[in-house]
């Protein structure tokens, strides 16, 4: 059998970039915990504030790790089509309700109000509630985070023939038309940062740079339930992005 040799470097390309992905994203948390743990064993955290401090920082950069390792088993189970999914009836409107009421500190922490545009007759679909949460929080969150003060998130809903269509909508920063078919890929970043001071003079509570997984979860998702996704957006003036159902 004669090999592609071109397809088998690419191949090796994607591989050692993903390594390289997982690797930089395990360095700073690691480096932190190890730190602050030698911190206080060698006594360099002495006073009650620093060590407080060092305790502090450990735990949310282990909760990080924590996080990142869940989303990275996450997407492999979806992209391997083993999702796992728990199927049921639902309705996607309280849903949507309780992942936007879940997200209202946040929201007011970065000044963002958030509207809900569901009709609460909506044809119910057969889907896991969990997962839908899933992807409402995700999309949700990103539109807090890269929206500015003052600005709005704004969940509608349609019903079409044969779906269900659902758009996430935010009056933040856009993204550049070139990046937006890469959107989707694991680790990709935007070249474009977050308006909202807010969240970064309280710690950034949400971060502005994630690990890059969340959108290509939120279509892994909507993947394994047979429906499709979308994102338009003009820089500037926000983004929207969309998936889609089946119903029936």
């Amino acid at each position: 059998m004669i090999r592609d040799v071109s397809e088998e470097r690419r191949l090796d390309g994607m591989r050692r970039r993903f390594f390289s992905d997982i690797s930089h994203e395990l360095r700073t948390p690691l480096t932190n915990i190890t730190g602050f743990a030698a911190a206080l064993e060698d006594g360099t955290a002495s006073d009650e504030a620093s060590r407080a401090q060092a305790i502090s920082i450990i735990a949310k950069e282990s909760d990080r790790l924590k996080r990142f390792i869940e989303d990275l088993l996450d997407l492999s189970r979806l992209e391997s089509g083993h999702p796992d999914l728990q199927k049921e009836s639902c309705e996607l409107e309280p849903i949507a309700s309780a992942s936007a009421e879940s997200l209202q500190p946040l929201a007011e922490q970065a000044k963002v109000k958030i509207h809900l545009d569901l009709p609460r007759d909506l044809p119910q679909v057969f889907a896991d509630p969990h997962r839908l949460s899933q992807v409402f929080v995700n999309l949700i969150s990103n539109a807090i985070r890269f929206n500015r003060p003052g600005g709005e998130v704004i969940v509608s809903a349609s019903a079409e023939p044969t779906e269900i269509k659902v758009t996430v909508k935010d009056t933040g920063v856009g993204i550049p038309a070139e990046e937006l078919p890469y959107v989707w890929g694991r680790f990709h970043r935007g070249s474009t940062v977050t308006q909202n001071e807010n969240l970064e003079a309280r710690g950034g509570e949400l971060q502005t740079k994630g690990s890059g997984l969340g959108l290509a979860i939120f279509r892994g998702i909507i993947q394994a339930h047979g429906g499709r996704v979308w994102v338009d957006s003009t820089p500037g003036q926000g983004s929207t992005f969309g998936f889609s159902l089946p119903t029936g």
